[in-house]
């Protein structure tokens, strides 16, 4: 009789095991982005540039100019999250250096209207990123 309760205590916890193992690697699974391959990072690029010369009524050579700038930063960030992976403080302090950057490089290129709305849209965009981190918080949550 002992035996048998033994083995069910252990059958037991060895099922709770594998119910968390498998909640645990599909939250890690959630959590990554597929890869892009250079195409479509390349494709992407070109839709964000597209929306921008739309919205902000860019020249082609202002296009020309920001779309250098987000290939540049684009790069920049690859490296820095590879070189800080382990310490994300120092991640957060480069990743926020090279936002500054990349602003005053668009503010050169922009006249002064166009950095009006330039930043009106960074703002919704911050705006839209909020808001889907709290219902994404909420989602977890419940």
């Amino acid at each position: 009789m002992m035996m048998n309760r033994n083995r069910l205590i252990i059958a037991l916890l060895f099922a709770l095991g594998l119910l968390l193992s498998n909640g645990l690697m599909a939250q890690n699974e959630r959590r990554k982005r597929p890869k892009l391959t250079a195409e479509q990072r390349a494709a992407r690029l070109d839709k964000m540039m597209a929306r921008m010369k739309d919205s902000l009524s860019l020249s082609d050579d202002q296009t020309g100019k920001i779309k250098a700038l987000n290939i540049k930063m684009r790069t920049k960030m690859m490296a820095a999250r590879k070189q800080y992976s382990d310490d994300r403080q120092m991640m957060r302090e480069e990743m926020m250096d090279l936002r500054i950057r990349y602003q005053k490089g668009v503010k050169k290129v922009l006249d002064k209207k166009q950095w009006k709305k330039f930043k009106k849209m960074e703002a919704e965009r911050q705006k839209r990123r909020r808001e889907r981190w709290k219902n994404r918080k909420k989602d977890n949550k419940g």
